[in-house]
């Protein structure tokens, strides 16, 4: 009687189908689905976070970390088997790892545990409730706009902050929030800028000041200005822990709003949409990774990275190979017409052989594409212009030269038919 095979125990595995909500069993797309959606609303919270939540921030990292983690198993067939193995022995063995799926589901309080399971009227109506029996409090009214934003409420969230000004008008963070939540909801400069001059004159030369300077010039897309305000903080305080934490945390929520969301198969999915963004995203993760080392910044790196890496459309093959053959059978019978004294006829081949030859390098150069346009078409059906415009002639080429061949080859049958 042979032996069973003995699993090695993960002790950090983790239940990804208990965290999530999943349902084990269910195909590999679905599951797929379902956390690119948690991840989704992951990114969509990280882009509203003020400076004053560093907490919620260091939280939502971890979360999408976790997500991204459970989407590389969850779409790997083999390591979705090991992964279900390790599981069950762990869970047979009593190891299975609860204290970080514990830490994942649980925050600081009440409010922050519903606000990350994105039950947000449920903490709008208990901020309120907290606020009307308590008074102003910032953590509360932080959570309190932060919710109106993600159920599209700007003008309560906007309220909200108003009121956190008006209750407490040299507040830091509620000047903070003023500024933050002008450019999320309108992108009023001019209002941020207000609130921006009030904590220059509350906050002279305070790390406040600088950064939210630094957010103003982020919102603007000036990477120039942004990086070098930085660099002046930092070289004049360099032992300032918070500010450079707190701005790699703001540049990696300003990456996290570059993603657009489509809903794909009744779930809403992130994604890049231009090679625009994509190197604004990657110049503000690369800076956040060079003001400050956490292992949570250093992953946004590594999925930002992963978003310009670069795969070969292998559907243009096929293409590629009867351009290149168009361009040299045009090359050859120009050629040949110009040896036989054939002027007029030798230019026109040559000059398809060149449009040809130039149409085969172009499709070979768009069909090596970065991940975030891989990831954009398969959610969209949306080309980049250049992309579909190569592949469009393409198509045409490599049509026209199959029937050439098909009508070629059906001539010489025919001939032969008579012989």
């Amino acid at each position: 009687m042979a032996k069973a095979k003995k699993v090695k125990v993960d002790p950090n595995i983790i239940d990804y189908y208990a965290l999530y909500n999943l349902t084990r069993g269910a195909d590999s797309k679905t599951l797929v689905s379902q956390l690119r959606k948690k991840q989704g609303e992951i990114k969509q919270m990280m882009s509203c976070s003020a400076t004053g939540s560093e907490t919620i921030m260091e939280t939502l990292l971890e979360q999408d970390k976790l997500v991204t983690a459970a989407i590389k198993i969850f779409k790997n067939k083999e390591k979705l088997e090991e992964y279900n193995t390790q599981l069950d022995a762990a869970i047979a063995s009593g190891t299975l790892n609860t204290e970080a799926q514990e830490a994942a589901q649980s925050a600081l309080d009440e409010i922050e545990r519903l606000f990350l399971k994105g039950n947000y009227n449920a903490v709008i109506k208990m901020c309120r409730s907290a606020i009307n029996e308590n008074g102003a409090n910032a953590k509360l009214y932080n959570f309190l706009a932060q919710s109106y934003y993600m159920v599209d409420q700007g003008e309560s969230a906007l309220a909200a902050v108003d009121e956190f000004v008006k209750a407490y008008p040299k507040d830091a963070e509620a000047l903070d929030m003023g500024v933050r939540y002008n450019i999320l909801i309108h992108n009023d400069m001019e209002k941020a800028q207000d609130y921006l001059n009030r904590i220059h004159e509350f906050y002279t030369d305070s790390a406040l000041a600088s950064i939210d300077q630094i957010y103003i010039h982020l919102a603007q897309r000036n990477t120039e200005m942004a990086f070098k305000e930085i660099d002046d903080f930092v070289s004049a305080n360099p032992a300032d822990q918070d500010f450079r934490k707190n701005i790699a945390y703001d540049m990696i929520g300003f990456c996290s709003k570059l993603y657009a969301c489509v809903e794909y198969e009744g779930d809403e999915i992130a994604f890049l949409t231009s090679d625009e963004d994509y190197q604004l995203c990657k110049a503000m993760a690369d800076k956040a990774a060079t003001v400050y080392h956490d292992p949570k910044v250093q992953g946004y790196v590594e999925y930002t990275n992963h978003m310009g890496e670069v795969e070969f459309n292998q559907d243009n093959k096929s293409n590629i190979r009867w351009t290149m053959f168009a361009a040299w059978i045009y090359g050859v019978a120009g050629v040949m017409a110009l040896s036989s004294g054939v002027g007029p006829g030798s230019f026109i081949a040559i000059l398809l052989a060149a449009a040809c030859a130039y149409v085969t390098v172009m499709l070979h150069k768009v069909s090596k594409r970065p991940y975030w346009q891989i990831y954009k078409y398969e959610l969209t059906g949306q080309r980049e212009p250049k992309e579909k415009r190569y592949i469009t002639i393409g198509n045409i080429i490599a049509g026209y030269m199959r029937w050439s061949v098909k009508l070629a080859f059906g001539m010489i049958r025919l001939i032969f038919s008579f012989i």
